[in-house]
């Protein structure tokens, strides 16, 4: 018997393994925390994603008032890598390179893989360049909810206490939207993907002459 959800998921896998198409888009990232003590966190920031040519560029989007810092030397405590621009470059088996880029100061910071998670980083490529792992939608369920844009699916795993929702893009091999949660409503997250056209000049151009670092040079 004929079955959609196995061919939506074969279609996913095979289309990974070809060039992923171009992608510009601005991530609106948003998380509630209901606390036991009634206070309630909210975090809301926002990125700006660039995919393209086996390279991501993502950057997040700071307030005109935040003055860059400096870089540092080794031992200072430098730049506050957790807010430069990562560019992400496809490596040999499916893994991924990381550099930090500090344009106000010119210099570029290598992270070596053992240093990803210190980021929040990990050096699978399909991960990195998909805000996801297009595999884990292997154990995901096709969702009731239906999406009214084409070529998109909502797939949802089966968990008991928490949820996870993720609005999947087959043509452009991204997601739209991740909603992750628990489901007595203390604490939710969603991340939204706003698309526009690609930039003419790629933001990991120009890079040539800049000082080079690497991560463990500016200390913890």
């Amino acid at each position: 018997m004929f079955k959609p959800f196995v061919f939506i998921i074969a279609t996913v896998l095979a289309s990974t393994a070809q060039a992923a198409p171009e992608i510009n888009a601005l991530l609106t990232h948003e998380s509630i925390n209901h606390r036991a003590d009634g206070v309630t966190e909210t975090y809301v920031y926002q990125e700006r994603l660039v995919r393209a040519d086996d390279n991501v560029w993502l950057e997040r989007v700071l307030p005109p008032q935040n003055l860059p810092t400096q870089p540092g030397t080794a031992g200072d405590h430098g730049p506050n890598l957790q807010t430069l621009p990562r560019w992400m470059r496809k490596a040999n088996a499916g893994s991924a390179t990381l550099t930090l880029v500090d344009r106000a100061t010119r210099t570029v910071v290598a992270v070596k893989p053992p240093e990803f998670g210190r980021l929040g980083y990990s050096d699978n490529w399909l991960a990195e360049s998909s805000l996801i792992d297009p595999a884990g939608l292997k154990t995901m369920q096709l969702s009731a909810r239906v999406s009214t844009q084409v070529s998109t699916h909502w797939y949802e795993p089966t968990r008991t206490g928490r949820y996870s929702r993720i609005l999947w893009s087959d043509a452009l091999q991204f997601p739209l939207a991740i909603e992750t949660g628990s489901e007595d409503g203390r604490v939710s997250s969603r991340t939204t993907v706003a698309l526009s056209d690609a930039p003419k000049t790629r933001p990991w151009s120009g890079l040539e002459g800049y000082a080079a670092h690497e991560v463990d040079d500016f200390g913890d």
